[in-house]
């Protein structure tokens, strides 16, 4: 990351959708694909937890319900209808196991990517002679474009303060508060 780019706030023009426009990086944007990002890390640690506690009860569930989850995964070709249900539940939890384990991956990359942009927005917001947080003088930016920022990206962070807050995961086979962190 070059420290001293700045960006500017919105696109002076406003047109995003010229065709063959060479679209530069702005700040809105960055809010705009944070506030994408954590939507879709809100989504991937939901099905995780779902996915963990479905797992964790596989034993407790119906033929029919075991046979759902199959479905879903497309793995009844493995099941015979002769196969007893304690091979069913074994192929869905292996299932289930495998998308938790992707999901979880997708978790990581994609709170990767939350951190870089916070980095950058962190960067633009801060003053670089004595560490202080700044709101004017940030690159092309009137004070409401900043105003305008600010309210786009506030709902943004204080999702991802409640995802970090109240997600529960399971690490080393024990629940734990605030698994993922920010």
């Amino acid at each position: 990351m070059k420290k001293y780019l700045k960006l500017q706030v919105s696109d002076s023009s406003g047109n995003y959708h010229e065709l063959g426009g060479n679209l530069q990086p702005t700040l809105m944007l960055l809010v705009g694909l944070l506030n994408l990002v954590t939507t879709a890390l809100g989504k991937a640690v939901e099905e995780k937890s779902f996915l963990l506690a479905k797992i964790q009860d596989i034993n407790e569930l119906p033929r029919h319900e075991v046979d759902d989850i199959l479905d879903v995964y497309k793995r009844q070709d493995s099941v015979a209808a002769s196969d007893n249900i304690r091979k069913r539940r074994y192929i869905a939890m292996v299932e289930m196991c495998k998308r938790a384990g992707n999901r979880d991956r997708l978790i990581k990359l994609l709170l990767q990517i939350v951190e870089r942009v916070l980095d950058i927005l962190f960067s633009h917001f801060q003053d670089r002679k004595n560490g202080q947080m700044r709101v004017d003088g940030i690159s092309a930016g009137s004070k409401e474009e900043v105003s305008v920022l600010s309210q786009k990206l506030m709902p943004t962070l204080e999702r991802l303060e409640v995802l970090s807050e109240s997600s529960t995961l399971v690490r080393n086979g024990k629940v734990t508060k605030n698994a993922v962190e920010i």
